[in-house]
């Protein structure tokens, strides 16, 4: 039987001490005491009660009673308890794609380390009962069981998977931080735990683009080559546009009498697929871009090639308006334009180079010519300034040195006067 609690010659609801017919009939010294508080049902319809003991005193389990009732209307106690991170992580990520706020490229990583990886692992805990330390213990268990799948498979002469780095386990840990970011909103948990979790510490790759003379030995060569990709590169170098930027380029985008460029999507690839996605994912991703003189004029000659293949060949030419395409009209592969890039840096004799950082050259000719980091940071495209010093502070020798000679002076001009 449950003997309720007396409290100043009242009944307090909810708090009792679970006795048994052995017990005196006024008072028990041997039972502890315990709550029982119902509170209001959550989104689901479903009734939410917590029920604890173990209290020395009733007016413990009383004040106990009260402080989860209190939690509960601040919105610190779980909607939905039950609610496990393999559950919440589906619904999740199905609403961000339902909304558009990913990327297809984006969708398919949140995906893939989520049913690969993380579920896995953390997916049978409640996110009530997730720590920072289970998220710690699962990244590492991540590393160590891709180590040995790489391990038997290279023993076995299999087919070896890809490794996963620290840097991955971060990008891991962003989708983990986001998930959980969004439970607490939801009022599924009282916070946020990713922020307790321990990352491995990894350095990024240094940037190591071409200098102005390689970039330039390239479209050269590219020229002499009357190679189609030409075009391409030309104008990736000079404006710093990424792969899926300039493969989206239309030619409704291209305005040559006023030198500019309109960026508002991307072609990129997805599991083998290739899909254009109309709007970038930050609003500064969306900016026309200025084309210099010379690259107006390379335009102008690549516009009449393809003119001139449209009628080589008629009615089998595929109009769907883009400004780098084969032959017939249909545009180019991202991941072809990739390896076919690679291979004629190699033929060209230049350092290797990923499409990707011709982008980064762009940036560091910018820097060297004197840009302002705020100034490059709207060229990129980057969401705030912070993204742009992440990549190119080192690529700004020239303003360290002028610090420190400011500073040098600084001092001499004190040592002189005192």
């Amino acid at each position: 039987m449950n003997r309720p609690f007396v409290y100043r010659q009242q009944k307090i609801a909810g708090v009792y001490q679970r006795c048994n017919r052995d017990c005196p009939a006024n008072r028990c010294a041997e039972h502890r005491s315990a709550f029982h508080i119902e509170l209001p049902a959550g989104p689901d319809g479903r009734r939410r009660q917590v029920t604890k003991g173990g209290f020395q005193t009733g007016r413990e389990a009383m004040k106990a009673r009260e402080e989860v009732g209190t939690a509960d209307r601040d919105g610190k106690i779980s909607t939905n308890p039950r609610t496990t991170f393999a559950g919440w992580s589906a619904e999740w990520l199905a609403g961000k794609i339902e909304r558009g706020e990913l990327k297809p490229s984006s969708a398919r990583a949140h995906t893939d380390a989520l049913r690969l990886h993380l579920v896995p692992q953390l997916g049978r805990y409640k996110l009530t009962e997730l720590t920072g330390y289970h998220l710690t213990r699962a990244y590492g268990a991540i590393l160590r069981d891709r180590r040995a799948q790489v391990e038997e498979a290279t023993k076995n002469g299999r087919k070896v998977p890809p490794s996963i780095s620290p840097a991955s386990i971060t990008r891991m840990h962003g989708v983990v931080s986001g998930c959980l970011r969004s439970a607490e909103k939801a009022g599924l948990v009282p916070r946020n735990v990713a922020p307790h979790a321990e990352l491995p510490t990894w350095r990024p790759t240094e940037v190591r683009p071409w200098t102005p003379d390689q970039a330039r030995q390239f479209l050269d060569w590219l020229d002499r080559q009357s190679d189609r990709l030409a075009p391409l590169i030309h104008l990736a170098v000079h404006t710093g546009l990424r792969r899926g930027e300039l493969l989206a380029l239309g030619w409704a985008d291209v305005d040559l009498d006023a030198g500019t460029a309109r960026v508002w999507r991307q072609r990129v690839t997805v599991a083998g697929a290739v899909s254009v996605v109309d709007h970038p994912k930050t609003r500064s991703g969306e900016r026309t871009v200025p084309l210099f003189p010379g690259t107006v004029a390379v335009l102008r000659q690549w516009r009449a090639q393809q003119n001139r293949e449209r009628l080589q060949w008629g009615p089998a030419w595929n109009d769907g308006g883009w400004v780098f395409t084969h032959e017939d009209g249909k545009p180019l592969f991202p991941d072809t334009v990739g390896r076919v890039f690679a291979k004629r840096a190699r033929q060209a004799e230049l350092p290797p180079l990923r499409f990707h950082d011709l982008r980064h050259t762009f940036a560091s000719i910018a820097a060297d010519a004197g840009v302002p980091i705020e100034m490059l940071s709207k060229v990129m495209g980057h969401a705030n300034v912070r993204t742009t010093l992440q990549l190119y502070a080192h690529l700004y020798p020239e303003t360290h040195r002028r610090v420190a000679q400011l500073v040098g002076e600084k001092l001499a001009s004190r040592a002189a006067t005192g």
